[in-house]
């Protein structure tokens, strides 16, 4: 059986309207793991106000970029059905988890648990991390 080239078009669309999403998902993922060097998320939270904006922002972003029709055309995308919007959540799950297990270890060998410190980079690094 010979695939038809709109279906398969639109294979490719959802396809890379998915990765896009999965890359959304995977930053969530990242910037939350590296909010802390040695402390638990679960124990720490998120208390940084200027970061839970951004990942609000990102999400919404994303869902404007995959649902709105004129951003559709512009970026490529494709509307998601809730089961392929539920998939890269697992990407986070798995993030989220290796890196508590690193954090885990880290303090087992007495690192000491302690939130993420602003470096001397400048003062536009210190504003932004701080809570």
């Amino acid at each position: 059986m010979v695939a038809q080239p709109g279906a398969e078009a639109g294979t490719n669309k959802v396809a890379s309207t998915l990765y896009y999403y999965t890359l959304v998902v995977g930053q969530i993922a990242a910037a939350l793991a590296t909010t802390t060097y040695d402390e638990s998320l679960f124990k720490y939270l998120v208390p940084n106000s200027k970061l839970n904006i951004c990942i609000v922002l990102e999400i919404i972003f994303a869902v404007l970029i995959i649902y709105s029709p004129s951003l559709e055309g512009v970026f490529m995308t494709t509307g998601l059905t809730a089961g392929q919007m539920l998939l890269p959540w697992a990407s986070f799950v798995f993030i989220s988890i290796c890196e508590e297990v690193r954090k885990a270890i880290r303090r087992c060998r007495g690192a000491g648990a302690r939130a993420r410190e602003p470096s001397a980079a400048g003062p536009l690094s210190a504003r932004l991390l701080e809570p």
